[in-house]
């Protein structure tokens, strides 16, 4: 990941979340790589929150495996941890996007994009289902989806258009289970080694 520090510090008085001192110590970053969509191309940041210490400055270039800062929970943070956001087109909260989609999964595992509608066509939010592989008819691997919330300031990446996202998934033959608004759902989908497989259902309601 190459690219231009656009923010080192605080985030008071300069806004990146919904008020000030949400994210507290944070940098942001300005990659060189851009995102070809229908008539341009847009601008991609990646945001790193909470931290303890910002290590570089406004204005600095980065390079893989440079150290920009450390762990905190500075902000809204109730607990030590790296919050990390991938924004496109503005450096703003409204314009954050899932970052399943653009870590690269750790060797031997990929990523699953998917996007569940009503019949018209509309985004279910908040739906759970579940990502599960099973052996022998038991399961042996199992995590949980929740479709965005309209409340929430995440949108579909538009590379995708999906309306959840699962990352580092180990390569393998899944089923994607759940009910939505009462209606039961159940498709099958292979995941590859450093491939996001993408998948689509529609209700009848």
């Amino acid at each position: 990941m190459e690219g231009e520090v656009v923010h080192a510090g605080l985030d008071d008085p300069r806004l990146l979340g919904p008020y000030p001192n949400f994210y507290g110590n944070a940098v942001v970053i300005r990659l060189d790589r851009r995102l070809p969509v229908a008539g341009g191309e847009l601008d991609v940041f990646v945001l790193y929150g909470h931290l303890n210490d910002v290590l570089i400055a406004e204005g600095d270039r980065v390079q893989p495996d440079d150290i920009v800062g450390l762990v905190g929970m500075t902000g809204i943070a109730i607990g030590p941890h790296l919050h990390v956001e991938v924004r496109l087109g503005a450096n703003t909260y409204q314009h954050s996007v899932n970052p399943y989609l653009w870590v690269a999964p750790t060797s031997g595992n990929g990523a699953v994009a998917v996007r569940i509608l009503t019949a018209d066509g509309h985004t279910w939010a908040g739906s759970r289902i579940t990502l599960a592989r099973f052996s022998n008819g038991v399961s042996v691997w199992g995590r949980q989806i929740e479709t965005y919330l309209d409340t929430e300031n995440i949108g579909p990446d538009p590379a995708w258009g999906e309306n959840g996202a699962m990352g580092d998934v180990p390569a393998g033959h899944y089923f994607l289970i759940g009910t939505v608004a009462g209606e039961s759902i159940r498709t099958e989908l292979d995941v590859l080694p450093g491939r996001t497989t993408f998948v689509e259902i529609r209700t009848q309601q």
